[in-house]
């Protein structure tokens, strides 16, 4: 099974409210959440409840599976409200990621990872200035500690839509233009535009909505053609 790391927090959570888009289940889409693969289905976080759950991993797995008829797998590991700090060695929401990710890849293998996450780190200019850095440091230890060097990385802007959302608002843009410098700085890396999406409701300004979320996991999809194609691999 050719498996991709979900990273990141709440809108990779994913946090559509149910029951306005049509699910999308695959028998050949999996998930992993520490302890078995399943069938992916939404929510893909249980904890969510009913009302919560639409995700961009079945849009994303679907636009794949039209070009290559193989197994997908998520190794799920997003944390909600989550800074990139959490993301570095020694602190619970990286270790368990490689803890789940070890355990994931076992007789798998890695197609790369999708990264969305940056809101949090809207807190200060510190934690928005210095995303660059922070998150390759995050990488190359994640790449150290899983033993798999140079996978392909897909990393999504955050959208125009915490324009609207007062913690966002004044540094989501800084953040995009480090996310920027990330791509610039190899080609296994490549950049999601986020913008032109809706929030679930005026009450909740930072989660993409439902028909946002099958969109985004189409955007990756498309960055994953361009980077495939790129670096010269397939599924």
């Amino acid at each position: 099974m050719k498996v991709f790391i979900m990273a990141g927090q709440s809108n990779m959570v994913g946090q559509g409210i149910m029951g306005l888009v049509p699910p999308i289940v695959d028998e050949k889409v999996k998930i992993f959440r520490g302890e078995n693969w399943e069938v992916a289905t939404e929510p893909f976080n249980p904890s969510l409840g009913s009302n919560r759950g639409v995700n961009l991993g079945p849009s994303f797995a679907q636009k794949l599976r039209e070009v290559d008829d193989v197994e997908i797998g998520f190794i799920y590991c997003p944390v909600g409200a989550s800074w990139l700090h959490q993301w570095q060695p020694g602190e619970e929401i990286y270790e368990e990621a490689v803890k789940r990710c070890k355990a994931g890849l076992v007789g798998n293998e890695l197609a790369g990872m999708l990264w969305l996450q940056g809101e949090q780190d809207c807190d200060t200019d510190e934690h928005a200035e210095t995303y660059h850095d922070r998150f390759l440091s995050f990488l190359a230890a994640l790449e150290q500690d899983i033993g798999e060097k140079d996978f392909p990385v897909i990393i999504s802007e955050l959208g125009d839509y915490l324009g609207t959302y007062d913690y966002c608002k004044d540094r989501y843009q800084t953040i995009n233009k480090e996310i920027g410098r990330i791509a610039a700085s190899s080609p296994r890396f490549e950049v999601v535009n986020a913008d032109g999406f809706e929030p679930n409701e005026p009450e909740d300004p930072a989660h993409i909505n439902g028909a946002g979320q099958r969109e985004l996991g189409r955007r990756f999809a498309a960055a994953w053609a361009k980077l495939s194609a790129r670096l010269g691999i397939k599924l």
